[in-house]
């Protein structure tokens, strides 16, 4: 699965990667970030997932074909 990755997140990961690594969920793409680069947890906790156009929960299955986008909080003004 592609994985693409925005603002703040950019210091702990590539911009765009593709993940080979089996993960069956959300919830478990994000433990296995947070393994690759333990400095990105805390960032992590607060990201929101997005599969397509659509924002998911932890719990949404991963298919291996994904594009998955996780979108760090932004800053409102």
């Amino acid at each position: 699965m592609e994985i693409i990755v925005f603002a703040n997140l950019k210091n702990y990961f590539p911009s765009r990667f593709i993940l080979e690594q089996d993960v069956n969920d959300v919830a478990a793409l994000q433990e296995w970030l947070v393994v690759q680069n333990p400095a990105a947890a805390s960032l992590l906790k607060s990201c929101r997932f997005a599969v397509g156009n659509d924002i998911v929960s932890s719990g949404h299955t991963l298919q291996s074909a994904d594009i998955v986008a996780i979108l760090p909080p932004g800053s409102g003004g």
